[in-house]
C-alpha cells in the first residue's frame, strides 16, 4: 500500500503517465489529460464488443504512446479490442502439473513434502479435476486447509463431488463445479452471509466493518465479533478476496471474484429469492431478481447526471415489506423513494449526489424517526442533510 502511494504520488507530480481504469461500473482517469505522452488503459472483464468500441475515445490517435490491457472470457470481445494494425489475443494457459501441485500443497501444508503419504494419490485426482485453473485450485485447497483434521475419507468425498468427466469439459464448467462444491460445503450461517454479497455491484470494494455490522443488523449473526470471525472464514476459504490490509495484517476490505459472483452467488440468490437489485442507468431501469414479497432491495446507479426516477409501485415492489434497502453508485435524490415508505426497514444505506439546481435544497430525513425497527443507518451525501434530533428515540438502532 505504501509503495503504491509513493509511486502514484511521484508519477502525478512529474506527469509521467495517464491511467484509464475501466470496470463494469465506471471509467476513471488518473493523471494528466493534456499533452498525453504515455497512456495505460486497463479494462477489467469486458463483456461486449460494443463496450470496447466506445472506449477508443480515450486514446491518442497514434500508435506510439498507449498501452491497452483488456481481460475477458469472450474471444470475440478480445478480438474487437485489439489494435487495427496488430491484432493479438493472449490466451491464458492453465498451470502445468508442477505449478499446480506447488500452489495446491503450499496452501494446505506449506510444501508438498509436508503432505502425508496417504493423501498424495487423492491430491493428484483432485488436481486433475481442477484442470490447471488457478482459482479452482485455490478454492479447493483453501476448503481442505480449513479442516483441522486432514482425513483421507473427506478428501475422497471432495474429489468425488467435483464431477466425473471434468477432464473433457470446458474450463467454465470446471470452475462452476468447483465453486459450486465450495459453496455447498459452507455451514448454513456462512451461506446466508455469502449470498448477501450479491447486494454489491461487480468489482465493488466491500469494507469489512460495514459488512459485518449489516450481517448483525439482519440478525444473521448475534454479535460483531462473531460476524468478524465469519468474514475471516470466508477469506480463509478464498470465497472473498482481500483488498486493503493494515500494518497488523488485519483485512479491512474485500472484493468478490467475478466468477464467484456470476457462477455461484447470483445463481443461488435467484433460486432462494434472496434479494432484488434495481440497476439504473441513463438507458434503462432493470430489475434483477423476483420482486414478490422481497425483503432485501438494492439500487445500483451508474449515471446520476441523467437520473431516472425510480417508481417502485410501477415496478411491482411493495416497499412496506422491505427490511433492507441500500443504494450504490452515483445516486440523486430522484433515485431514492421516500424513507417513510419503508415501514419495517432494519438496514438503510443511502447515498446522495449533488445535482444541478438542487445544491441548496437540504434532504429532510425526519420521517426516518418513525422507522422504529431501524438497526443500521449509513448515509453518504454531497448535499446538506437535516438529521432530526428525534433519531435518538430509535431504540433498536445499533449503527449510525
Amino acid at each position: 500500500m505504501m509503495l503504491d502511494h509513493i509511486i502514484r504520488k511521484y508519477s502525478a507530480e512529474e506527469n509521467f503517465l495517464t491511467v484509464v481504469e475501466n470496470n463494469s461500473q465506471e471509467m476513471r482517469i488518473r493523471g494528466p489529460t493534456h499533452n498525453i505522452r504515455r497512456l495505460f488503459h486497463h479494462s477489467s472483464d469486458a463483456g461486449s464488443v460494443g463496450r470496447c468500441g466506445c472506449q477508443r475515445w480515450a486514446f491518442p490517435d497514434n500508435y506510439h504512446v498507449s498501452r491497452v490491457i483488456t481481460t475477458t472470457r469472450v474471444h470475440s470481445v478480445a478480438a474487437a479490442c485489439c489494435s487495427y494494425r496488430h491484432k493479438y489475443v493472449y490466451r491464458m494457459k492453465p498451470l502445468n502439473k508442477q505449478d499446480s501441485r506447488r500452489l495446491f500443497f503450499d496452501r494446505i501444508f506449506g510444501s508438498e513434502d509436508a503432505c502425508p503419504g496417504e493423501l498424495k494419490e487423492v491430491s493428484t485426482q483432485i488436481l486433475r479435476k481442477c484442470g490447471g485453473l488457478p482459482l479452482a485450485i485455490i478454492v479447493i485447497s483453501s476448503l481442505l486447509a480449513s479442516q483441522e483434521a486432514k482425513v483421507k475419507e473427506y478428501w475422497e468425498y471432495v474429489q468425488r463431488s467435483m464431477g466425473s468427466n471434468v477432464g473433457t469439459e470446458r474450463s467454465l464448467e470446471v470452475m462452476r463445479q468447483t465453486l459450486n462444491f465450495s459453496y455447498r460445503d459452507l455451514p448454513p450461517h456462512l451461506k446466508t452471509c455469502f449470498l448477501y454479497l450479491d447486494a454489491y455491484p461487480e468489482d465493488c470494494v466491500i469494507w469489512r466493518d460495514d459488512l459485518v455490522r449489516q450481517w448483525v443488523a439482519e440478525r444473521y449473526l448475534e454479535a460483531v465479533d462473531v460476524a468478524g470471525n465469519c468474514f475471516n472464514e470466508l477469506v480463509n476459504r478464498n470465497m472473498i478476496q482481500p483488498v486493503t490490509i493494515d500494518y497488523n495484517g488485519e483485512i479491512l476490505s474485500c472484493r468478490v471474484h467475478d466468477m464467484m459472483l456470476d457462477l455461484i452467488i447470483r445463481e443461488y440468490s435467484a433460486e432462494e429469492n434472496f434479494l432484488a437489485v434495481v440497476e439504473n442507468n441513463s438507458q434503462e431501469i432493470r430489475i434483477r431478481g423476483s420482486t414478490h414479497n422481497i425483503r432485501r432491495l438494492f439500487h445500483h446507479s451508474s449515471d446520476a447526471l441523467r437520473p431516472r426516477t425510480l417508481r417502485m409501485p410501477a415496478a411491482g415492489i411493495d416497499l412496506s415489506k422491505v427490511r433492507t434497502f441500500s443504494t450504490w453508485g452515483r445516486s440523486s435524490r430522484g433515485h431514492v423513494p421516500p424513507v417513510s415508505k419503508f415501514r419495517f426497514i432494519r438496514v438503510l444505506n443511502l447515498e446522495f449526489l449533488s445535482t444541478p439546481g438542487e445544491e441548496d435544497q437540504a434532504i429532510d430525513l425526519t420521517a426516518m424517526c418513525k422507522l422504529f425497527q431501524l438497526r443500521y443507518i449509513k448515509i453518504r451525501s454531497e448535499v446538506r442533510l437535516d438529521l432530526p434530533t428525534q433519531i435518538r428515540a430509535l431504540q433498536h438502532l445499533e449503527t449510525l
